[in-house]
């Protein structure tokens, strides 16, 4: 995984400024388009939650009942912070402003907040004294969408990091933005600030900058479960520097590293140990995953059940699209399969690329773990996974037929994905 340096004419400043400028408009541009699919899926299509109101009329003698659509457009409903207030960001809220549940694991009590983890409301919450005239809602979905402009910025520094240019590193940043599930960055939910620490905890660890790597990556395993990916990676690149510059022989000045990994460590064994104070399991949030409907599988096992018994809706009360996660799922593992066909030889030579691609490819089995039949929220969680954008650029670059293919998928998807959301429907979870 050669590393290069792009820096162009004009200095440092000016490179980073272009760069986190053009993130920025990435944002602002992404979201304006998911504000105005909001807008139009809100005014004319109704919500799985309400009973839409119709008109009858009589025309050639016959009776037609049509659904009842605003005529003005002064009678258009515009899109509010309250109509993002939803799903799992009760619970981020909740947490923010009144903590965690304060049952014992082995009591009976209703769903614990303690499967959400706590670095993401903790911020929402610390901002939230220094911003006491917005609500929490309001703070939450302003930092998702700040931490979802770093986290474009880090990810334009990994693409030229590893010999791309900018127009390709621009060109990834969209495949980001029209991606199914993109408008989750901008609600109140961990996406962005993991993705954040991900695209952090990438680009240190292959500027070879292992105590910060090792410290995003640390941080983001108080974001979310998958986190311990981020630190496989930032160790896994530390051990295989090391290795290949001191040839397996250890020097007391090494032990930094342990340093550096045992602080690491620190962030997820501190939520683990309060965990036990407060539940009485050292384990409760894994433990308590089994109370929201969750259950332990084989990776891939709900994929592959799939394939004998497809389903348009399941989940009791409409919260699975087999549909639409199936063929994302299958367009994510067909990517990776794709790549390492056409690069096996570099994987098998170069360490760090094989590294790079378990790293993502692990970010995508981690979400399939989570149910043995049904495939709630995979195409969510899988949206995190760096990897898989630079592999589809890799693969379509000089194929533009495919490229713009693989680009009308997402944003079909994208769309009705905004659209089902704004509405109510329990699938997008």
């Amino acid at each position: 995984m050669p590393v290069v340096d792009q820096t162009p004419p004009g200095g440092t400043f000016r490179r980073h400024a272009a760069l986190f400028g053009y993130a920025l408009m990435v944002v602002i541009a992404s979201r304006l388009l998911l504000y105005g699919i909001g807008y139009l899926g809100l005014n004319l299509f109704p919500s799985y939650t309400e009973r839409p109101a119709y008109d009858t009329s009589i025309q050639s003698g016959q009776s037609f009942e049509r659904m009842r659509l605003p005529e003005k457009l002064s009678d258009t409903r515009m899109l509010h912070f309250s109509d993002l207030y939803k799903f799992d960001v009760y619970s981020y809220a909740d947490i923010a402003e009144n903590g965690y549940h304060q049952y014992k694991l082995d009591e009976p009590h209703p769903p614990a907040n303690w499967v959400f983890f706590p670095l993401y409301p903790m911020m929402v919450k610390g901002l939230s004294y220094i911003l006491p005239w917005w609500s929490i809602h309001t703070i939450g979905v302003l930092l998702s969408n700040l931490l979802l402009v770093v986290a474009l910025y880090f990810v334009q520094l990994i693409a030229l990091a590893r010999g791309l240019v900018r127009e390709e590193a621009g060109q990834l940043l969209v495949m980001i933005a029209v991606y199914p599930a993109s408008l989750y960055f901008s609600l109140m939910y961990t996406e962005s600030m993991f993705f954040c620490l991900s695209a952090a905890t990438v680009y240190l660890a292959l500027t070879k900058r292992y105590f910060w790597a090792l410290l995003a990556a640390g941080l983001s395993t108080v974001t979310r479960v998958p986190g311990v990916a981020n630190l496989l990676l930032a160790g896994g690149m530390l051990l295989i520097d090391l290795v290949m510059q001191r040839k397996w022989r250890f020097r007391w000045s090494d032990a930094k590293y342990m340093l550096y990994i045992g602080l690491s460590l620190l962030p997820l064994l501190s939520y683990f140990l309060y965990m036990q104070q407060l539940t009485g399991s050292f384990l409760a949030p894994v433990h308590e995953q089994d109370n929201w409907g969750r259950a332990e599988a084989i990776p891939f096992q709900g994929y592959l059940h799939y394939f004998r018994e497809p389903y348009f809706i399941l989940g009791g009360g409409g919260w699975d699209n087999g549909v639409i996660t199936f063929v994302m799922a299958t367009f994510a593992l067909g990517i990776f399969a794709a790549y390492a066909i056409k690069h096996i030889r570099t994987l098998v030579r170069d360490y760090r690329e094989l590294l790079f691609f378990a790293y993502g490819f692990m970010l995508i089995a981690i979400p399939f773990s989570s149910s043995p039949t049904l495939l709630t929220s995979i195409v969510r969680y899988m949206m995190v996974s760096i990897p898989l954008y630079f592999y589809l650029h890799d693969l379509t670059k000089r194929h533009g037929m495919v490229r713009q293919f693989a680009l009308a998928l997402m944003i079909m998807l994208n769309v009705v994905i905004t659209v089902c959301f704004i509405n109510n429907y329990f699938f997008v979870v």
